[in-house]
C-alpha cells in the first residue's frame, strides 16, 4: 500500500483528499503546516507527497527547498490556486515535483497525477 502524505492547510481540501484517495486503497498521512509534515517525513518518507504552496508559517516552496537533494526521493505533485503559470519552473528547479494541479481540481485528475507519479512507468502501457 503507498503512502501519500497530504500536506494542506484548509481542512476541507485536506479531507476530500485524504477521504478519496483512502477509499482507493492509499495509505494517507495528513499535516496542516510544512513544518509538520517535514517532522512526518524526517520520521518516515512517504511514497509521494501532495503540497500545497500557500500554507502558514513555512511555505510549500520553504519544503520543497528541505527537500532538494539527495536524502529524499519521493515525488511530489503541487496542489495549489497560485501555482498556475508556475509548472515550468517548479518542475525545473525541484526535481522531485512531477506534476502541479490548480485548484479547485477534479478528483479524477487528482487521482491520475497521483498514479503517475507513483507509477511512471504505467504510462507506456
Amino acid at each position: 500500500m503507498s503512502q501519500v502524505l497530504v500536506v494542506e492547510d484548509d481542512p476541507n481540501i485536506r479531507k476530500f483528499v485524504s477521504i478519496n484517495l483512502r477509499v482507493r486503497g492509499f495509505d494517507v498521512v495528513e499535516a496542516s503546516t510544512a513544518e509538520i509534515g517535514f517532522f512526518i517525513i524526517q520520521q518516515r518518507a512517504p511514497d509521494m507527497l501532495l503540497l500545497d504552496l500557500q500554507l502558514p508559517g513555512m511555505s510549500g516552496l520553504d519544503l520543497l527547498k528541505l527537500l532538494d537533494g539527495d536524502r529524499f526521493d519521493f515525488p511530489v505533485v503541487i496542489l495549489s490556486a497560485w501555482a498556475h503559470g508556475q509548472e515550468y519552473t517548479l518542475k525545473t528547479f525541484h526535481k522531485q515535483v512531477v506534476d502541479v494541479l490548480t485548484k479547485p481540481v477534479g478528483i479524477e485528475q487528482l487521482l491520475l497525477s497521483v498514479h503517475e507519479a507513483l507509477w511512471p512507468d504505467s504510462r507506456s502501457q
